[in-house]
């Protein structure tokens, strides 16, 4: 039995829709966000002898821009680690992505900023000589929340 040209048409169409459900209900979990690459179990470092929740490093000597966007999460910073060189002076955009308040705090920088629910802020940051800079949310330390500034250093 040979079937309509409309039919094949039909059937073809069906296909797609079920394979473009498929691919959408893979990529948009409940709660409608598309997964990160960050997301899993986080993996830790220490920095000054305590334990700091890794997500990762940003190398401003590669990007070339004196730029870092650092994210808040749920007792990380992402990414935990930025390499900047020395005598430059970078921005950092400080994004706050939950519910709870959380701070950005370098003493070694003279850097105290707090960050309420989901708000943004930028600190400007001049690197003076090299060294590692820790930094820690005044709040969520004791969980792992820190980071540092390595300024003139190599990545971890």
């Amino acid at each position: 039995m040979k079937i309509p040209r409309v039919g094949w048409l039909v059937a073809d169409l069906a296909a797609l829709a079920v394979v473009a459900a498929v691919v959408v209900t893979v990529t948009r979990p409940s709660g409608g966000a598309a997964p990160t690459p960050s997301e899993g179990p986080l993996r830790t470092i220490t920095l000054d002898g305590k334990t700091a929740n890794f997500r990762g490093e940003i190398d401003l000597y590669i990007a070339k821009d004196f730029e870092a966007e650092i994210e808040t999460g749920l007792f990380y910073y992402e990414p935990t680690v930025v390499i900047a060189p020395p005598r430059f002076q970078i921005l950092l955009e400080l994004g706050n992505d939950t519910r709870a308040k959380h701070t950005f705090t370098a003493p070694g920088l003279g850097i105290d900023k707090e960050l309420k629910a989901f708000e943004q802020t930028i600190s400007l940051v001049n690197t003076g000589k090299p060294g590692t800079y820790t930094f820690f949310c005044r709040y969520h330390a004791d969980q792992g929340m820190r980071g540092a500034i390595r300024i003139g250093e190599e990545p971890f």
